[in-house]
């Protein structure tokens, strides 16, 4: 489908003049000949994101920006959100210990740590097609239908608003093309992995184009259950989504998407790791290595499952030359049930029950446009966000950890029991309400002196939040009787953006930045009492180099920041020394973080066919965390916050045969040690580690019709054995050694 409008093009961002080549990690390979140029080399392609809300270049864009397209997403073997945690260094992605579905999401150190409860919000906001997602929970869904994702590091108040006070993960997706098409990806590996995604292009009628995507996932987990339930990890998906793009005249284009996505799996093995802790339980042993069935046998129904739906509905209207309005209405379900049994990892039995049904609904009204000259560039914005939330939680009866406790002090030991169902306690509610409204404006101006190349913009966004939660918690007495609680927090932020860029020549430029973003205030539903605790602020001062240099044949961008992060949201135990308030886990506001960092992109072409990538992210944090309840005040570091982070890759694409055209990559994924989740301990780290990866492919098969292509791939082929999570001698390990083929087909 062709645009009739080029200013929509601009505005709008229409699949068919996004990207054409990959960015970042293992990207694509320019083969063919600048004939614009009239350069005899292969170039590196141009790469357009919409990271300020408009259609770009992203080497013109003044912030650290850095996209992944769909054909890059293809080489890595691109499934789930998780697959491209160690592709962008200064992105951390990890799963939820409890709740494997949900992700842990972090930029340049800010995240969040609790990502599966609706209570609080992410510190890194995550869009699918421009609209906010509102929480942790399912982001480790099969995705489908991806064109690019982009990744904004450090705060975007402004233009995104709250809650992407660490940046923003942006999901693109694929628009109908209004011509007859059809395409299949297939893949098979080890572990049971199958899954086949198909999608149908149907021709223009009426100005209307379509498409159709469906999606069948499955994938064994490694970890082999010794009991009757299924095995840690196990996964099994099934997908759908429909597209639709109306252009009634050369004045509007209409989108509108519906998806829908079922998941049933099972969180990942939680493993009793270090001798360094005391074990509570007779015969639980130690495992300091991997291991690659459960200790024990898990006969109790665990599972991970959810549900999804949402809506989307983008309409883009052409004012006149210098003006387009757009409103961007989006609404979304989540409903999930989860089962978890801990296996003794924390010395004691652990049963975690949790189910919540979500919707949110939200609606943008975006003004864009510019002057005559485009000298000036504008944004102006209205924004509201609404979300109500059911939310049950249930954990083991609170006196069977404190009975092993009391054995073990008393040197009686306690044999294991593993838990059942009817050790549950009677099931916590909270019925959460939140409420956000925005209004934003930035300006973008470039004046008429030296030469045009410099520019400025200035924005600022003013937010609101409200949120309330009802906690229907079981009296102690027992019974059916129930004691109702309820709390409520509101707050409000001006958060500004200032960007100063001065472009050398047409390949290089240098920018400074500043900017900041804040983090609503919320609950904690994992504390034994109701207490509301305040947002969370940032502001970032960044500079920043961007080239192309060498006839287009090298890639250089490096981006040096400072953030000073306050009223850091932490959870404390309260002895309850107040006779009104018992003992208690609490969240309060108190710590204070400085964070220096740095990150470079680098991309070379050093003759015809090979292309070499590596990508950097280094941060030093020093943090300061004061005990409300004994005053006392240590330093540590920030969670999921490695000093090191690095992406090397080589691609290298032979000479086209009668069979085809062979491209081989190689990478190296490197994170330094980190502190663990949840720990205050410096010497409690969790070890670094170094993931080797493979893909040989052929594309350009002779066919018939269409165009075949097919891959062999492998994933850390040295089986390193690492951890994705560790607290308190509790660890999950990473996937073992993973291999298998791909193939994609269409027409």
């Amino acid at each position: 489908m062709k645009m009739r409008n080029n200013k929509l093009q601009k505005w709008v961002t229409p699949a068919s003049v996004i990207l054409t080549a990959a960015t970042f990690a293992t990207p694509t390979l320019a083969q063919a000949v600048s004939e614009a140029s009239g350069t005899d080399h292969a170039v590196l392609e141009e790469v357009f994101v919409t990271a300020q809300r408009r259609t770009e270049n992203s080497q013109d864009v003044p912030m650290s920006v850095m996209a992944l397209s769909m054909e890059a997403l293809e080489k890595m073997g691109f499934h789930t959100m998780e697959d491209i945690a160690d592709k962008v260094p200064s992105l951390s992605i990890q799963p939820d210990f409890e709740t494997a579905s949900a992700l842990k999401v972090y930029i340049r150190g800010v995240g969040q740590e609790k990502p599966a409860n609706f209570e609080r919000d992410n510190g890194v906001g995550i869009y699918l097609d421009d609209i906010y997602v509102g929480h942790g929970n399912g982001l480790a869904s099969e995705m489908m239908d991806v064109e690019r994702i982009e990744v904004l590091s450090g705060p975007q108040g402004t233009l995104y608003g709250r809650n992407t006070i660490g940046g923003a993960v942006k999901f693109i997706s694929e628009k109908p093309t209004g011509e007859l098409g059809f395409k299949q990806k297939l893949d098979v590996g080890n572990f049971g992995l199958f899954r086949s995604v198909s999608t149908l292009d149907l021709n223009d009628i009426g100005n209307v184009s379509s498409r159709f995507t469906f999606l069948k996932s499955e994938k064994d987990g490694w970890v082999d259950n010794k009991g009757e339930a299924g095995n840690p990890g196990d996964r099994d998906a099934t997908g759908f989504r429909a597209a639709l793009r109306w252009a009634p005249s050369q004045d509007w284009l209409i989108d509108y998407a519906f998806d829908t996505l079922q998941q049933d799996s099972i969180s990942n093995y939680q493993q009793h790791g270090y001798p360094k802790f005391a074990t509570s339980l007779e015969n639980l042993q130690e495992f300091p290595d991997r291991e690659d069935d459960t200790w024990r046998p898990i006969d109790v129904n665990v599972k991970d499952d959810f549900e999804s739906s949402s809506h989307s509905l983008t309409a883009a209207w052409d004012i006149n030359d210098g003006m387009v309005l757009k409103s961007i209405t989006g609404y979304r379900e989540f409903e999930s049930n989860s089962l978890h049994d801990g296996a003794e990892s924390y010395n004691v039995s652990t049963l975690v029950a949790k189910d919540a049904d979500q919707d949110q609904i939200s609606q943008e009204f975006l003004l864009s446009g510019s002057n005559s000259d485009a000298s000036i560039q504008y944004h102006v914005g209205l924004y509201y966000f609404k979300e109500e939330v059911v939310q049950h939680e249930s954990e083991l009866e609170s006196n069977y950890g404190i009975a092993l406790a009391i054995d073990t002090a008393l040197g009686l030991g306690e044999p294991i029991v593993a838990p059942a169902l009817s050790d549950l306690k009677p099931f916590n509610t909270y019925d959460i309400e939140n409420e956000s409204q925005a209004v934003y404006a930035q300006i973008t101006w470039t004046p008429a002196i030296l030469d045009n190349k410099l520019t400025f913009d200035l924005g600022a966004r003013y937010t609101e939040d409200d949120r309330s939660l009802k906690w229907n918690k079981p009296s102690n007495a027992g019974g059916d009787f129930e004691v109702d609680d309820a709390d409520s927090v509101s707050s409000s932020s001006t958060d500004p953006t200032f960007t100063v860029d001065y472009a050398w020549t047409d390949d290089i430029h240098t920018y400074f930045r500043y900017a900041q973003g804040y983090r609503s205030g919320g609950f904690d539903t994992g504390s034994e009492r109701l207490q509301a605790f305040d947002p969370e602020e940032l502001e970032s001062f960044e500079i920043g180099f961007k080239s192309k240099l060498l006839d287009d044949r090298l890639l250089l961008n490096v981006a040096i920041f400072t953030m000073d992060y306050e009223d850091i949201q932490v959870q404390f135990f309260d002895p309850g020394l107040d006779a009104d308030e018992p003992p208690a886990k609490v969240t309060v506001n108190a710590a204070e973080a400085t964070t220096e960092g740095a990150e470079l992109e680098l991309k070379f072409l050093p003759v015809r066919g090979l292309m070499l990538s590596a990508a950097f992210a280094y941060l030093d944090s020093e943090t300061s965390v004061t005990n409300p309840f004994s005053g006392v005040t240590e330093d540590r570091l920030l969670f999921n916050t490695p000093e090191w982070k690095y992406n090397l890759a080589a691609e290298y694409a032979f000479n086209p045969s009668s069979i085809g055209t062979f491209t081989a990559i190689v990478s190296y994924d490197y994170r330094d040690e980190e502190l663990a989740a949840g720990s205050s301990d410096a010497e409690d780290l969790k070890p670094d580690y170094g993931l080797l990866g493979a893909r040989l492919s052929l594309t350009e098969i002779p066919v018939p019709v269409g165009n075949l292509n097919v891959a062999l791939w492998g994933r850390n082929l040295t089986d390193e054995e690492y951890e994705v999570y560790h607290n308190f001698g509790s660890v999950i390990y990473g996937e073992p050694q993973s291999y298998g083929l791909s193939l994609v087909y269409d027409f």
